[in-house]
């Protein structure tokens, strides 16, 4: 149909999945401004194929897209309201691209980015100590893995409580947040996780486990 940009929802988008997506995100400071959030890679077959449909999805005008080429790439950028964009808050720009054999897809265009500069110096997270630690465990056919720093998640989530403007947390008002200690005091009771899905006799069973701490 010429008026959704002859798009084969079938041959152009379903076909050309391979069933493999990762998640992964990023955590920060409530405020910060940095890349955080989340980033979907979905894994396909034919990168070209997925390029010219996203090209016929930015030309449909459904929504603003903004194109532009970074790291030899087409990115597309998609302003979504923000929940606050109506007091002035900004909006938030969600990332489109297809790099490395994956369609990504990130909330915010800055994530996409940095994923689409490389490592460079970085430890890439397979590489890092505590994630081998944790993959050792996983077994060698799963539906999904996953893997979480917790103390990550814990200094995110101390951070907006810190700072959430008084009447934000219905039923917590009676509580003096500012008094939590730093959650670098508890990160040593904070391993990472890990879990995974395999199938069972009856279904799919889900494990989620964490490891003592090496020093201990």
């Amino acid at each position: 149909n010429p008026e959704y940009g002859n798009i084969h929802v079938k041959k152009d988008i379903v076909d050309q999945l391979s069933g493999a997506v990762q998640v992964a995100t990023l955590e920060g400071e409530p405020g910060e401004n940095s890349a955080q959030g989340s980033l979907v890679a979905i894994q396909i077959k034919k990168a070209a194929t997925m390029r010219a449909t996203l090209a016929k999805l930015a030309g449909l005008g459904v929504t603003k897209f903004h194109e532009r080429e970074f790291q030899g790439e087409t990115l597309y950028e998609i302003e979504v309201p923000h929940l606050g964009a109506e007091e002035g808050g900004e909006e938030t720009r969600v990332g489109v691209a297809v790099a490395e054999g994956h369609l990504l897809v990130a909330t915010d265009v800055r994530l996409l980015e940095r994923v689409l500069r490389g490592v460079g110096d970085a430890e890439a997270l397979v590489d890092s100590a505590a994630y081998k630690r944790i993959a050792r465990r996983f077994p060698s056919k799963t539906a999904y893995i996953s893997f979480s720093r917790q103390d990550t998640q814990m200094k995110s989530l101390f951070s907006m409580l810190k700072t959430a403007p008084a009447g934000l947390l219905t039923g917590l008002d009676q509580f003096d947040f500012s008094k939590l200690p730093s959650a670098d005091v508890l990160k040593k009771y904070l391993p990472p996780t890990g879990s995974y899905m395999e199938h069972d006799p009856k279904g799919l069973k889900i494990t989620s486990f964490s490891l003592r701490n090496e020093s201990e």
